[in-house]
C-alpha cells in the first residue's frame, strides 16, 4: 500500500512539474498574420477599381493579431503625397494601422531633414509608426531605430530595417548629402544578435533592398549569408513572389508595386520540448484587387483622403508659368513625330541632368498644355504617372537600337516613339525593321557608334518599360527626382514657356541625305573599317610606285575628298549616274592600272633578254 501510495505521489508531482514548464511557453498553437506592401509611390486612394489603404485598413482591422509593416518608397510619388512633402502619407498610413516603416530611396526626395521630420512626428500621438533603418549613419550615429520588439499573446516578434545603398544614386545627391549607407549584410549580422539578447521569439527584416541580380547585395544575398532571419519582407525591385521565395531557412516575400496587392505572411507558433517558442509553419500569398475590394473603405481612412484633395484642388489651379503658344501633346502626336512639348520635356532632361543625350517616350505624354497660363493642374495631367528622371551610360550604338525600337512599327503610333534632346534623328519608314534610322546628328556631326553617351530618360523605360532594348540592361547612374517636380521647377524659373518644332526628327532616305550633302551616321559606322583598310593599302601601293603615279594618286584623292565638299565615304555611296566613279573604284582602277604598267615593262625587259641572247 504504501509503495502504491509512493508510486501515486510520484506521478502527481511529475504532472505538475510538467505543467509548470509548459506554462512558460505556449498553452496552444498561435497564429500571428503580418501584412505587409512596398512601392507603394503614393497610389493611396485610385478610385473604386483599386485597392486603396481604405480597404487595407479594414482588412488590418478585421484580422486578429496582425501586424501591418511597409518595405518602403511610401511617401512619394502621386500628388495626393508629393504636395504635402510626405505628411500626408504618413497621415494615411498611421490611420491605416501601419506599425513600421523602412525608408526606401524615394522616401528620401525631399530631402533628409525633411524625413528625419515625418519620422519623428509619425511616432508621435495615439497610433504611432516607427521608422526603421539599422545601416544609415550620419557623423558616426544612426538616423533612425535600428529595431523594436511587438509581442502579441507571449510572442517576441523582433523586426529591424534595412535600406539599399543604391539610395546615393537613386534621389538626388543633396537629399542624401552627409550619410552613410553601411553595407546591409553587416548591419543584419548585428541585428540578429541584438534581437536574440532581448528575446525575439521570430526575427523579421523589412528591407528595401530587392533582389535585382545587379544589386549587390541584395536580398538573396543577406537571406543566404546570414543565419537567424525567419522573414524577409522586401521591396525596392517591385518584385512579385506569389507564395513568397524560400531561400534556406529564409522566406522572403515583396507585392510588387503600387498597391496591387497586399501580402500576408502566416505564422503558426508552439513551444518546443524545453519551453522555447518556436515556428511551425510560415506560409505567404498575394491578396489581389478582387479579394481586397470586399473589404469596405475604412470610414477614418476615406474621411482623411477626402480633406487631403479638397487641400489639393487648390494648390492645382495655381499658376506657375505662361505659355506663347499651344504645347502638343496630343495622342497621335507625340507617337508618331516631333513637338514642341516633347522638346520641351527633352530639353528639361538635359537641364536637371546636364546628360549628353535624353530620350523621352511619347507614350508618357498625356495631354496638351493650351496656350496662355500653365497651372500644376496641367502638369499633373500631362505627367500621371509619377515618373522619375534617371540617367544611364549607352553606347552610340545602343542608342541607335532604341531609336530602332521607337520608329519599328511607324507609321502607326507608338508609345515608344522618342522626343529626342541633345540629338536630331531621321528615318525611313520603308526599310525593314532595325534598318530604319539613316541619321543620327549631334551638334551637328554623325553620332559615334562607339562612344559612351550619359542619356537622361524616365525610370519608366530606363527599366525596359515599352520592351526597350538595352536600356534594363544597363545600371542607373543616378537618379534626379520626380519629373513633374523638375518640369514645375523649370517653368515656374522661366516664367514665359515659347517652344518650336525645330526639326529633332524627321523621315529621309539614305540617298536624300546624300544628296543634300548631309552625312549618314548609319553609312560612317558601317564603312569606318573598310575605308580604313583601303587607306591602308593606298600608303602601301605609294610607297612602291614612282613619283609620277603619287602626283596622279594625290590628285585624285583630293578630289574623292573634297568633291562638292562631301567626304570620301558619301563619294564612294554615290550612284554611278552621277558620272563620279566612287573612292573604291578609283582605288581599283589605280591598282588594275599600276599592275598593268608592270606586266608590260616586264614583258619588255624579257623581249630584250631574248634578243640579246
Amino acid at each position: 500500500m504504501k509503495i502504491r501510495r509512493y508510486l501515486i505521489l510520484v506521478i502527481i508531482i511529475l504532472i505538475t512539474t510538467s505543467q509548470s514548464f509548459i506554462s512558460y511557453g505556449l498553452d496552444r498553437f498561435e497564429e500571428i498574420t503580418i501584412f505587409h506592401t512596398n512601392d507603394i509611390h503614393g497610389r493611396y486612394a485610385e478610385g473604386d477599381e483599386h485597392i486603396q489603404i481604405g480597404n487595407l485598413a479594414t482588412l488590418k482591422k478585421e484580422t486578429p493579431n496582425s501586424i501591418l509593416v511597409d518595405a518602403g518608397d511610401c511617401l512619394h510619388g502621386l500628388p495626393i503625397v508629393n504636395m504635402g512633402k510626405g505628411k500626408n502619407a504618413v497621415e494615411l498610413i498611421k490611420c491605416a494601422g501601419y506599425d513600421y516603416i523602412t525608408p526606401g530611396n524615394h522616401d528620401f526626395n525631399y530631402g533628409k531633414d525633411r524625413l528625419f521630420e515625418l519620422s519623428k512626428s509619425a511616432n508621435l500621438g495615439e497610433n504611432t509608426l516607427k521608422f526603421l533603418s539599422s545601416n544609415i549613419f550620419e557623423n558616426g550615429r544612426k538616423v533612425f531605430d535600428s529595431n523594436d520588439i511587438k509581442e502579441i499573446n507571449g510572442v517576441k516578434i523582433g523586426f529591424f530595417g534595412l535600406s539599399t545603398q543604391e539610395t546615393k544614386s537613386k534621389t538626388g545627391f543633396k537629399n542624401v548629402e552627409g550619410l552613410e549607407f553601411k553595407n546591409p549584410i553587416e548591419s543584419a549580422t548585428e541585428q540578429v544578435s541584438e534581437l536574440k539578447e532581448k528575446g525575439a521569439d521570430v526575427i523579421v527584416a523589412i528591407c528595401h533592398i530587392g533582389t535585382n541580380t545587379l544589386s549587390k547585395p541584395n536580398s538573396i544575398d543577406i537571406a543566404n549569408k546570414v543565419q537567424g532571419i525567419d522573414l524577409i519582407i522586401d521591396g525596392h525591385s517591385h518584385t512579385k513572389f506569389e507564395n513568397g521565395k524560400q531561400v534556406g531557412d529564409t522566406l522572403i516575400v515583396s507585392t510588387g508595386q503600387y498597391l496591387e496587392n497586399i501580402g500576408e505572411v502566416k505564422l503558426t507558433l508552439d513551444t518546443d520540448d524545453v519551453g522555447n517558442i518556436k515556428i511551425e509553419n510560415k506560409s505567404a500569398r498575394l491578396i489581389g484587387k478582387e479579394e481586397a475590394l470586399k473589404y469596405k473603405l475604412d470610414s477614418s481612412v476615406s474621411k482623411k483622403v477626402d480633406e487631403i484633395k479638397e487641400q489639393q484642388e487648390k494648390i492645382l489651379d495655381k499658376v506657375i508659368g505662361v505659355t506663347t503658344n499651344t504645347l502638343d501633346g496630343s495622342y497621335e502626336n507625340v507617337r508618331t513625330k516631333e513637338t514642341n512639348l516633347g522638346n520641351l520635356i527633352s530639353d528639361i532632361l538635359l537641364d536637371k541632368t546636364k546628360a549628353d543625350i535624353s530620350l523621352f517616350n511619347g507614350g508618357n505624354i498625356r495631354d496638351t498644355i493650351e496656350k496662355g497660363n500653365i497651372t500644376i493642374r496641367d502638369i499633373v495631367d500631362v505627367f500621371p504617372f509619377s515618373n522619375t528622371i534617371v540617367t544611364k551610360e549607352l553606347t552610340g550604338a545602343q542608342i541607335k537600337d532604341v531609336l530602332e525600337h521607337g520608329v519599328k512599327i511607324y507609321p502607326e503610333k507608338s508609345s515608344a516613339f522618342l522626343q529626342v534632346g541633345g540629338i536630331s534623328y531621321y528615318f525611313n519608314p520603308k526599310q525593314k525593321e532595325g534598318e530604319r534610322i539613316t541619321s543620327i546628328q549631334k551638334e551637328g556631326k554623325p553620332l559615334d557608334l562607339d562612344k559612351k553617351y550619359v542619356v537622361a530618360t524616365n525610370d519608366y523605360i530606363a527599366s525596359g518599360g515599352d520592351e526597350f532594348p538595352c536600356f534594363s540592361k544597363e545600371p542607373i547612374l543616378k537618379e534626379f527626382g520626380n519629373l513633374e517636380s523638375a518640369v514645375t521647377e523649370y517653368i515656374e524659373y522661366k516664367r514665359e514657356i515659347s517652344k518650336n518644332v525645330d526639326g529633332r526628327i524627321g523621315i529621309k532616305s539614305k540617298d536624300e541625305l546624300i544628296s543634300e550633302n548631309q552625312e549618314s551616321d548609319l553609312i560612317l559606322s558601317e564603312n569606318k573599317e573598310s575605308i580604313n583598310d583601303n587607306e591602308e593599302n593606298l600608303s602601301n601601293n605609294i610607297k612602291s610606285s614612282d613619283s609620277d603615279k603619287n602626283k596622279i594618286l594625290d590628285k585624285t584623292r583630293t578630289r574623292e575628298s573634297s568633291n562638292l565638299g562631301i567626304s570620301k565615304r558619301e563619294a564612294r555611296e554615290k550612284s554611278p549616274k552621277t558620272g563620279d566613279l566612287g573612292f573604291s573604284n578609283s582605288i581599283i582602277i589605280f591598282i588594275v592600272s599600276s599592275t598593268l604598267i608592270c606586266l608590260l615593262n616586264f614583258n619588255q625587259k624579257e623581249l630584250k633578254n631574248k634578243k640579246s641572247k
